[in-house]
């Protein structure tokens, strides 16, 4: 083993640490065959080893390393169950707290990640004669079998066949099962897949869960459907002969079949894949897009094959009028065209790896929850239809003006026509001056959905930049930290408008929020805050243009003309530009502002910390926003 030349910082104790739990977590990942006695003293000695590990995250990522691959196996010698759960919980607490004490790189998570989850589920099943996971594979087939087949009957349970609220422990329970049934799906063997399918098709499967857990039964069902087609899609088209199932059912299953075929070579199963196409053709007359653009992307795939083979041309050939309106109709090519990189893009394999789990976005309550493909389909509809509307606009927007009223309607009911006379035909009265009017007679009831269609999409781009992740409108104050530079005040202040929901805060440099210790001070509030990259020389011509908008510009600076924080009344739309922490606010942007407020102080130091400024501001701001909202009015006091 080589060991590196310490640096200032790294001394020949450290490495020699590093060098020790390095050479133990590989010894432990070639040889399996080990004592139980060894193991125990193993874990023992790390366990006293860890509090003095947090100086150096690498040595701390080797320790976890190791009490991960030894702990399963020794926490089975203790008698009851309790003591078992206790003796992982008192682990796992070590661990947490060395993790929590050191600095926290990738490797270093994910390694703790692994140790949390592995032995949490080696319980349902004693594992004290298996040799190690990694390298007895087949000794282990027995386990993984057991333990797969336990968590799908985990499904069973009415706490898991609900939606659960989110980050609630139930929803967690729920998460954390088909999370690792995922990684589980690798494994799964043929003598068992028939079990499996009796606890996921018609069970597991239709169960009512939320999007987040929605994506990894998907991802389970595909892994099993590829990997076992013969016997897993007589019970997918049996439930593609359900027309009463669910939106979010019907749509998870047309998803699962779709890439299911896209995945299975067509040359290899043609009737499979042709009994499949000719089940999913009917739900294209389904009332929700996304389930029509996931069955025509699967028949613009196929029918061209099956169309071409003179064994099932006749079979699919009443479907060519349908080809052919999916293949020339400019709408339908651009979703097809969207869905085409989704679907190159989405690997069932890599996502159900625990690297692939470990790739999605944090949401607000730090869960990785990636984005559905359903979910993705929807977005493409919606940009789909606001292209369509855009390409209205520039032909004289004979679609909105139609959608909006611009169709001649009868004026009473006496002057409405029978039923009989709603149809496309168009009346042409010719009036004195000879000129020719054309009413067209339609459904008002038609027009109503369509002119409520319209409205929701263009509200909805607007909608999502007015609300935060809790889907609650933004405040309408922006805090302005372009004259800030250390960056722990700039990460505070952004948490402190994600606390208080501001609409935007502005920093001085973008490349701040990329600094581990932004993110730890931040505690991710830059992923939900809206942050603009605004300069200090860009500061003045941007409240300019604020200005123009109709924002007010308050600065927190002492000046002879400041107005004291505790009889002051925020206007609604502010920009609030917080000062240098060494110089405050300089001379020219002062200029700029419309109104200067400062905070009372009865103390012999008169200054407070930018950061803390800004949150007793922003507490202010919505504190009094707050009370409006109550009806207790908010007025300057003389």
């Amino acid at each position: 083993l080589t060991l590196r030349k310490p640096t200032t910082t790294t001394t020949y104790t450290q490495q020699f640490v590093l060098a020790k739990y390095a050479v133990l977590s590989s010894l432990l990942s070639t040889c399996w065959a080990l004592p139980p006695t060894l193991l125990q003293a193993i874990l023992d000695t790390t366990l006293d080893a860890l509090p003095t590990a947090g100086n150096d995250p690498l040595v701390l990522e080797h320790m976890v390393h190791v009490i991960r691959m030894v702990l399963p196996f020794t926490v089975f010698n203790l008698p009851t169950d309790d003591d078992k759960q206790n003796h992982l919980d008192d682990v796992f607490s070590q661990v947490w707290t060395a993790y929590a004490d050191s600095r926290k790189p990738n490797s270093l998570t994910h390694a703790v990640i692994q140790c949390v989850f592995q032995p949490r589920l080696m319980p349902l099943v004693d594992v004290r004669s298996l040799a190690l996971p990694q390298d007895a594979p087949l000794a282990c087939h027995g386990l993984v079998d057991k333990l797969t087949t336990a968590l799908l009957e985990l499904q069973l349970k009415p706490e898991y066949q609900i939606p659960q609220m989110v980050n609630s422990d139930g929803f967690g329970r729920q998460l954390r099962s088909w999370q690792a049934l995922c990684v589980l799906s690798r494994f799964v063997q043929t003598h068992t897949v028939d079990r499996i399918h009796e606890l996921l098709w018609h069970k597991s499967f239709l169960n009512h869960n939320l999007p987040q857990i929605r994506y990894f039964i998907e991802l389970f069902a595909m892994r099993v459907a590829v990997a076992f087609p013969k016997s897993s899609f007589p019970h997918i088209q049996a439930l593609l002969q359900n027309v009463h199932l669910m939106p979010q059912l019907s749509a998870s299953l047309l998803l699962v079949a779709s890439v299911s075929l896209r995945l299975l070579p067509v040359d290899d199963t043609p009737q499979l894949h042709l009994d499949t196409l000719l089940l999913m053709v009917p739900w294209l007359n389904s009332t929700h897009g996304h389930t029509r653009t996931i069955v025509q992307f699967v028949a613009l795939t196929l029918l061209p094959y099956f169309l071409a083979k003179e064994a099932t041309a006749s079979t699919v050939q009443f479907l060519q009028p349908t080809l052919r309106y999916l293949s020339t109709n400019k709408e339908c090519k651009r979703m097809f065209r969207r869905q085409t990189d989704q679907m190159a893009t989405f690997e069932p394999e890599k996502e159900c790896t625990l690297a692939g789990l470990l790739m999605g976005t944090l949401n607000e309550f730090d869960e990785i929850v990636p984005i559905s493909i359903v979910e993705q389909i929807k977005e493409s509809l919606s940009a789909s239809f606001a292209q369509f509307l855009k390409e209205d606009r520039r032909h004289g927007g004979q679609y909105q003006a139609s959608v909006a009223g611009g169709l001649v309607l009868p004026s009473s009911a006496q002057e409405a026509p029978p039923p009989s006379s709603f149809s496309s035909s168009l009346e042409v009265p010719v009036g004195d001056d000879d000129q020719v009017i054309v009413q067209r007679k339609i459904d008002p009831n038609a027009t109503a959905f369509l002119d409520e269609l319209l409205a929701q999409t263009q509200a909805e781009s607007l909608r999502d930049k007015q609300v935060n992740a809790r889907r609650r409108r933004h405040q309408p104050v922006v805090v302005c930290a372009s004259l800030v530079d250390k960056l722990p005040n700039v990460a505070g202040l952004a948490r402190t408008c994600e606390i208080f929901n501001a609409s935007k805060l502005l920093i001085p440099n973008m490349a701040m929020t990329h600094d581990i210790l932004f993110r730890q001070i931040s505690v991710t509030a830059n992923k939900w805050v809206d942050m603009e990259e605004v300069p200090p020389s860009n500061v003045r011509p941007y409240l300019h243009r604020m200005k123009q908008q109709g924002y007010t510009v308050v600065a927190l600076e002492q000046t002879s003309s400041s107005a004291c924080l505790s009889t002051f009344v925020f206007p609604e739309k502010c920009v609030i530009v917080l000062g240098n922490e060494k110089e405050g606010i300089p001379v020219d942007i002062l200029q700029a502002v419309d109104l200067c407020v400062e905070i009372p102080q009865m103390g012999v130091i008169r200054s407070l910390n930018v950061h803390v400024s800004g949150a007793i501001l922003l507490w202010n701001y919505t504190q009094q926003r707050l009370l409006a909202r109550q009806g207790t009015p908010t007025t300057l006091l003389p």
